[in-house]
């Protein structure tokens, strides 16, 4: 008995060994099975095009001279580049349609502006602390404040910076195959040159190098041991972060997940807790960590829609949201937090285009016949925008749309879309323009709608609803360094719109000063001291040249001959005010500074010169080793006297963290708050920041700025409700003194302060709002916009204000008398007020079952106003509130009587599946009926049915540059 109890035993052991054995193998058979054709053909081109990026060539330049024995590009920094060069090698063999102006093996086109550079050196502490340094000083590279370049060791600790060959901390954690990768730079051959963590021994075929190959990512996931590793323990490594730096790459190289990658990821999601107390969210690392890295799901996406939708269906979008509103407050209302990140819509693909594709019958027809030239241009208000834009490959637009309703940021008057104008130039002013060229058979009414302003102005937007009808248009400018330096140098301009590009290819340059020939350096030298000269002689066209040269790391190798001439032109007053700030930002101000050779003589000539001599005075007196000088109280009066600098004071003196604590930066403050010359400023700089909010006397300096009357009411919001806030001592009696001051007073209460969710539960908030409604003006016949750009002399319309701000928040809409209110303004009958309580406020349910809530509808649907028909049908007829109430289809029977709101009752009412039933069973007919056909069946002529669309009037153009 014994001896086969044994043999079960041993029979259960060789099972279980067996199973061990098939699992491994089933692992490793790629590995097994040796590299395929297709990894090493991708494994020599990676390692022979490493020398086209100048910055890895001149990283094996420094290991050389340091002796390093092994340098490789880790993690994301080695995914990036090899799957650029895989791209690149399907688009040369024709298996991919990419564009070839983005293969130029250029930093910028292979890196996210917001990537670090990651870099794993077999070596030592002091080997990699100098090669960090060398790069941080050859290609000065920032996020924000931070060098971009990190440089860890293989083997060993340096700092916080774990070890990561053999590393338990490491290897046991959750992770992707993405984030285990290296590729050597220095040290081995090409057969050993792609490595992985997982398999470092397996050099020749790991799971890196396939999943480059096959385009996937691999989820390592390992929820037991990843709760054991040094950092998990610490609360800094909750394993919600492996799955946002999993879905990262994902998105960012548009790679293949496998159905049981996406049961972990769902797995990891659905256990994050995202209360700030919680196990996940508790240590301010990763507070930090997940507000600024969480928003790269969808800022580095190649293909916004892609993320959305994959990130809607993991259900990571909706618990980054909550976890954004448990940090702040006020992250739903606030541009650029992550919550506002995860709550944007992208441009999504609807249908195919092709001429062989009908239009549908209302359309106006295709893009070749209405577009001329067939180009559209949109702006951007930063270059990471245009840069995130622009990424795909492909060439496909990577944007979001605008929305109706209560979305910080965004302005849709004219629907939900991509707002463009035609031509190329867009709308906001900043230069950061893209343009696209448009699908020659799109349809209007389908993929865009065409708005045509004014024939006066000559401006005409589309508003895009399909992905497909757009392609960006690439853009580049290929010039050598000593070539762009000269065309600098012989006054080189770009248009304002091509802001972009200039952005672009002067970073490119900057890129390539490191590594050009002695030669090269000695022609840029000599035509760099030609333009000192000319500047020094009061030339204009020297600036651009130097603005790139002080901008790169040659700046910090001045000569004190240069220095003088730039005192020279800076105190004759022959420098622009533009290369002037330039100066003051991006030169004095930085820590090298404090080594230039000017003394203080240069500095009291700079202060009572006034204009931008003063403002470079300023600029040298922020530098840290000014500090406590002797003379800096001295020279600080000084300007703060003549009242000349009082702006550039606050943004630059008193604002910086070196100044805001010491004891004469309050006095300084109240003496600019009394001057009235830096309103605005002390706005934007000052009363904005926690420090100066949490100040006593903030709400007594936010009163003074509103009695001068001159920061505009869009910088007042990011102040108002902070200075304000409820524990403030004085909050009620100023709120209060507002309301009595007048409609300007009055407005800033609406719009920052009861507008806010921290306020609807005051005491005397509903006592306030019933006071305002109260004391209604009535408005002047002005478009809202062009009341909001001159408050002078125009009546501003309360009414709107509270239909906006107030009856249209989700904590507002159900308090008792919303109803009540609502019906006072739309008695009063202000077109603009109607519009925002039929689009934000009718469409909720205790609407639907207040007793009048028909008739009001009738009476709006009566005033015959295109607009307030089209938002009707679109917002409140289509909603389940409303859909069953007893006379909704006789609402209905009037819109499409009227013919004012086509468009909308097709797109929205008739793909209704309620509707479709609805008038199927009415017309008896086994479709969904077309609007003529409904229209027949109510007996309307033609000329009752005439479609009209919406005129387009005075506050339409006013308003048509602010959404795009």
């Amino acid at each position: 008995m014994a001896l086969k109890k044994n043999k079960k035993v041993n029979m259960s052991l060789l099972c279980l060994l067996g199973a061990i054995v098939f699992t491994l193998f089933s692992t490793s058979i790629t590995a097994f099975a040796g590299p395929s054709k297709q990894q090493l053909e991708l494994a020599h081109e990676i390692i022979a095009r490493e020398d086209r990026v100048v910055e890895f060539k001149t990283i094996k330049e420094l290991a050389k001279s340091l002796n390093i024995p092994a340098v490789y590009l880790f993690g994301g920094t080695a995914a990036a580049y090899g799957h650029y060069v895989h791209w690149d090698l399907q688009r040369e063999r024709g298996e991919l349609n990419l564009q070839r102006e983005r293969f130029d093996y250029d930093y910028t086109s292979i890196f996210r502006s917001n990537q670090d550079i990651d870099i794993v050196i077999d070596g030592t502490p002091e080997q990699a602390k100098a090669l960090e340094g060398a790069l941080a000083q050859q290609f000065p590279f920032f996020q924000g404040q931070k060098s971009v370049w990190e440089v860890r060791l293989l083997r060993n600790d340096i700092g916080d910076k774990e070890s990561l060959l053999d590393n338990p901390s490491f290897s046991h954690q959750n992770s992707d195959s993405n984030s285990t990768g290296l590729i050597n730079l220095v040290g081995e051959s090409e057969a050993n040159a792609i490595r992985d963590l997982k398999d470092w021994d397996n050099s020749s075929s790991n799971y890196f190098l396939n999943d480059l190959v096959t385009d996937q990512l691999h989820y390592y996931y390992n929820p037991e041991l990843h709760a054991g590793t040094n950092r998990a323990i610490q609360g800094k490594n909750p394993p919600i972060l492996s799955a946002i730096r999993y879905l990262t790459k994902a998105f960012q190289y548009q790679l293949k997940i496998s159905d049981e990658d996406k049961q972990h990821l769902k797995q990891v999601i659905d256990a994050f807790d995202t209360s700030p107390s919680g196990k996940d969210l508790k240590d301010h690392y990763v507070q930090g960590w997940m507000e600024k890295n969480g928003i790269k799901l969808i800022q580095n996406a190649i293909d916004m829609e892609y993320a959305t939708k994959l990130s809607d269906e993991l259900g990571l979008r909706k618990k980054l949201r909550e976890a954004s509103l448990n940090l702040n407050p006020y992250a739903s209302s606030t541009v650029g937090t992550l919550y506002w990140w995860m709550s944007k819509e992208p441009l999504k693909k609807i249908s195919d285009i092709g001429e062989e594709i009908p239009c549908p019958p209302e359309s106006k027809g295709r893009a070749k016949d209405l577009v001329p030239g067939g180009i559209v241009a949109h702006e951007t208000n930063s270059f990471d925008a245009y840069e995130s834009i622009t990424k795909a490959h492909t060439g496909e637009p990577n944007v979001f749309i605008s929305r109706e309703g209560n979305f910080p940021g965004e302005q849709a008057d004219y629907g939900d879309g991509f707002y463009t104008l035609i031509g190329k130039a867009g709308a906001r002013g900043t230069g950061m323009t893209i343009r696209f060229s448009i699908n020659p058979f799109a349809c209007e009414g389908r993929d865009f709608l065409l708005l045509g302003l004014d024939p006066n102005y000559g401006i005409t937007a589309l508003i895009f609803r399909n992905k497909a009808a757009l392609s960006v248009i690439p853009e580049s400018v290929q010039l050598s360094p000593v070539e762009y330096f000269n065309k600098l140098a012989n006054g080189l301009t770009f248009d304002f719109n091509d802001s972009a590009v200039a952005e672009r290819l002067k970073r490119k340059i900057i890129n390539r000063l490191a590594s050009i020939s002695p030669q090269e350096i000695d022609e840029i030298h000599r035509l760099v001291d030609g333009s000192f000269k000319s500047l020094a002689q009061g030339k204009s066209k020297a600036e651009p040249a130097l603005t790139v040269w002080l901008g790169s790391k040659y700046a910090k190798e001045m000569s004190s001959h240069e220095l003088d001439l730039l005192m020279s032109a800076i105190n004759s007053n022959t420098i622009s005010s533009d290369f002037g700030v330039f100066l003051a930002k991006k030169f004095f101000l930085q820590k090298n500074a404090e080594n230039l050779p000017y003394s203080d003589a240069h500095i009291t000539a700079l202060v009572n010169k006034g204009g931008i001599a003063s403002f470079i005075a300023l600029s040298i007196l922020c530098s840290p080793q000014f500090e406590n000088h002797p003379k800096a109280k001295e020279w600080m009066g000084k300007l703060i006297g003549n009242g000349e600098m009082d702006k550039l004071i606050a943004e630059y003196v008193i604002s910086t963290i070196n100044w805001e604590e010491r004891p004469q930066a309050a006095k300084f403050l109240e003496k600019l708050v009394q001057h009235g010359n830096a309103d605005e400023t002390i706005a934007d700089h000052l009363l904005s920041t926690p420090y100066w909010t949490q100040n006593p006397k903030s709400a007594v300096w936010l009163e003074k700025l509103f009695e001068h009357g001159k920061v505009d009411w869009q910088t007042l919001e990011s102040i108002a409700d902070r200075a304000l806030s409820k524990v403030h001592p004085n909050k009620a009696e100023l709120i209060e003194k507002f309301i009595e001051s007048g409609n300007f007073g009055r407005l800033m209460v609406i719009k920052y302060i009861l507008s806010k969710p921290n306020w609807k539960d005051h005491p005397k908030a509903t006592a306030w709002v019933e006071k305002l409604i109260n004391l209604h003006t009535p408005p002047k016949k002005v478009g809202w916009l062009a009341t909001l750009m001159s408050r002078e002399g125009i009546t501003i319309d309360i009414d709107g204000a509270i239909a906006m701000h107030i009856l249209s928040k989700p904590y507002w809409k159900e308090h008792p008398k919303a109803v009540e209110w609502s019906e006072m303004l739309l008695e009063r009958g202000a077109s603009e007020v109607a519009h925002d309580i039929v689009s934000c406020v009718f469409p909720t349910s205790q609407w639907q079952e207040y007793p009048k809530a028909a008739e009001c509808l009738e009476k709006l649907i009566a005033r015959g106003e295109s607009r307030l028909s089209r938002r009707i049908a679109e917002r409140v007829l289509s909603t389940p509130h409303w859909k069953e109430h007893p006379k909704a289809p006789e609402l209905l029977k009037m819109l499409i009587q009227q013919g004012y709101a086509d468009k909308s009752i097709t797109y929205f009412t008739l793909k209704d599946k309620f509707w479709m039933n609805y008038f199927q069973t009415l017309l008896q007919m086994d479709r969904t009926p077309t609007l003529d056909e409904i229209k027949n069946f109510y007996k309307l002529t033609d000329d009752s049915s005439t479609g009209k669309c919406s005129p387009f009037n005075f506050f339409d153009i006013w308003t048509l540059p602010i959404i795009f």
